[in-house]
């Protein structure tokens, strides 16, 4: 298979590369065209060899147009998240010593770091898009200008030169992506995949998911992420099919427009997270005809663990098959393949590695392949040994009966969040920065009825205001900071109090009985409480939209535009645990509609009353 960023072929091409959430097509050859206005201001003004350029993933088209010509050029590119907090950005941007970050205009101030030069990516234009050389050409004196910094973009016409071919093909042991992940440490860890992983791993997902020049690959995955990228742009490109990315924002409120989206777009493969899953298979009347075309194959399960019984439910509800994909940031996107074929597509297991090796050591799953991360950048010791097996901290068994890889846990204390892979100790090492707390630590707990979540367990410093605040009050005063800090899915759901941490001879805090001195407390509060089973439906709402946002200021009058937190997967945790209180079931029709405090309540009440 050629290289995946074949412009000159593209520049004839007049087929469809995405099409995005206006419904617009956007072809090769206008890809190839904006790119090559990209590379050609490069040529005027290049940077050093594989510089990293840190590229504003919020605008899927002009995102990807940058990004081509990054790669092309022979410079690094790292995905920046615009939802994301400036600061934690910023230390992203500082840590990975980027030459340039390319951002929408708005967010030049906020991602600022010194010795980091700034270029304000061109806003999307509204109704048909047109070309970034229009864009480029843009003489308009912008505020930079006047106050003396000058609009890059601006100079494109002037410093243009013609390009006489495009740029050489990157060797492939350069590095193409630089994508940071949750890190052990206060410091984040990016992960490096060269050129060489790159094509080596897309052209197994190819050859593993059937993909031909006539796929259409429906991916609305964060392109900041590995799955959203590697498996959403790049792999279109890689086999020369059409991208398609039909939503502006994955959420509650977009599941029947996503449903709706396979049969429109004609989409042979449709890429979603467990999360999502859990959520569309109640709409009901799109079981029969979501996924009804000629052209479609196969919906693929990434990012988190895939349930034995949503993966069943999934494939016997809408009549598909369900692909389940295993892998990490450090892996490009997979490495074990749980189908298409039958004798792999077996619920509960990952599948069979392909095109790399896998094994066992002392219950930890190895792996090893050309699609292998070199290592993070910086002086970041990772988890590779002197032969290049990359140990993934993960438990697992193989089944002798299928040959079939089955994940059991972690090794560490990790969580995956959302589809996230997140490591408490980073939540940790921000807690234990509050002047307020004199000790604290992070860690996951399953719930019963939801995903794994994150808690967290503090002291607080005596002579500091928290000490003596109640546990709500410091609750907020706590998530105050972390919002500063963190993602919002990084935030712990709950917290409490503790006189001391328990900590083993060496010093370490004790993950397992820290856990275990919270479900005690749990348990002692429950049976506090347990004079009141007659449950006030509204406060017992509010304590747990309370916790589901993190967020004491929660009243009836909330509601989802308003509050910060209610995202999707919030507002999905929020209606579950009203569920688990209650006994009760929700409808899809109800859970998207319950998106105030004062309607869950109603339907609550109405469902409590009916029995």
């Amino acid at each position: 298979m050629t290289f995946f960023l074949d412009l000159q072929n593209w520049s004839e091409e007049r087929s469809t590369f995405a099409v995005f959430s206006d419904n617009k097509s956007y072809k090769y050859n206008e890809l190839a065209a904006d790119a090559g206005q990209i590379i050609r201001w490069w040529t005027a003004h290049p940077l050093p060899n594989e510089a990293v350029v840190a590229i504003d993933a919020g605008e899927p088209r002009a995102f990807t147009a940058w990004m081509v010509a990054a790669l092309r050029s022979g410079y690094t590119v790292m995905p920046l998240d615009p939802a994301a907090p400036a600061a934690r950005m910023r230390r992203l941007i500082a840590a990975s010593g980027a030459h340039q970050v390319i951002c929408a205009p708005q967010m030049r101030d906020a991602w600022r770091c010194e010795g980091v030069e700034m270029i304000a990516m061109p806003a999307p234009s509204a109704g048909k898009p047109r070309g970034l050389s229009k864009f480029l050409a843009r003489k308009k004196k912008t505020e930079e200008e006047a106050s003396g910094e000058a609009d890059v973009l601006a100079q494109f016409p002037k410093a243009l030169p013609e390009l006489g071919g495009w740029p050489a093909v990157p060797g492939m042991d350069q590095i193409a992506l630089l994508l940071y992940t949750s890190g052990s440490s206060g410091e984040p860890k990016g992960v490096q995949l060269t050129f060489g992983n790159l094509k080596a791993h897309l052209d197994t997902l190819a050859k593993v998911y059937g993909l031909t020049a006539r796929s259409r690959l429906l991916n609305n995955l964060a392109l900041h992420h590995a799955d959203g990228l590697n498996q959403g742009p790049l792999l279109a490109m890689h086999v020369g099919g059409t991208w398609l990315r039909p939503l502006n924002k994955m959420g509650i409120a977009s599941a029947e427009d996503f449903l709706a989206s396979p049969f429109q777009l004609r989409a042979s493969h449709v890429f979603m997270v467990p999360f999502f899953m859990q959520l569309v298979k109640g709409l009901t009347h799109w079981h029969k005809s979501a996924f009804d075309h000629s052209e479609f194959e196969m919906i693929i399960s990434v990012s988190a663990e895939l349930p034995a019984a949503l993966w069943q439910e999934m494939e016997q509800l809408f009549g598909v098959r369900v692909v389940n994909v295993y892998g990490l940031t450090e892996t490009v996107a997979g490495s074990l393949f749980a189908g298409p074929e039958d004798a792999t597509r077996i619920p509960g297991t990952v599948g069979v590695p392909m095109d790399c090796e896998a094994q066992i050591v002392s219950g930890e799953l190895w792996l090893r392949g050309p699609h292998i991360s070199p290592g993070y950048r910086g002086a970041h010791a990772g988890p590779w040994t002197d032969d290049g097996w990359l140990m993934t901290g993960d438990l697992a068994r193989r089944d002798s009966a299928s040959g079939c890889y089955i994940i059991e846990g972690r090794i560490k204390n990790a969580c995956n969040i959302s589809g996230y892979l997140v490591r408490p100790e980073e939540v940790t090492e921000v807690l234990l920065s509050m002047p307020g707390l004199d000790d604290a630590v992070c860690f996951g707990r399953s719930d019963a009825h939801v995903e794994e979540r994150l808690v967290a367990a503090v002291v607080t410093a005596p002579d500091h205001p928290w000490h003596d605040k109640q546990l709500a009050d410091l609750h907020q005063a706590i998530v105050d900071v972390l919002r500063g800090e963190v993602e919002e899915y990084k935030i712990p759901v709950a917290f409490q109090v503790w006189p001391e941490l328990p900590r083993g001879d060496s010093g370490k805090v004790q993950i397992p009985a820290a856990r275990s001195l919270w479900a005690a407390q749990i348990v002692e509060a429950s049976a506090d409480n347990s004079t009141t089973a007659a449950m006030d439906i509204p406060e017992t709402v509010l304590a747990c939209a309370r916790e589901v946002f993190r967020s004491t200021t929660v009243d009836l009058r909330s509601d989802s535009t308003k509050t910060v937190g209610w995202d999707s997967m919030a507002h999905l945790d929020l209606i579950q645990r009203v569920e688990a209180k209650f006994n009760i079931s929700f409808s899809v029709s109800e859970t998207m509609r319950a998106n105030a405090i004062s309607t869950l309540v109603a339907i609550t009440e109405s469902k409590v009353r009916k029995g």
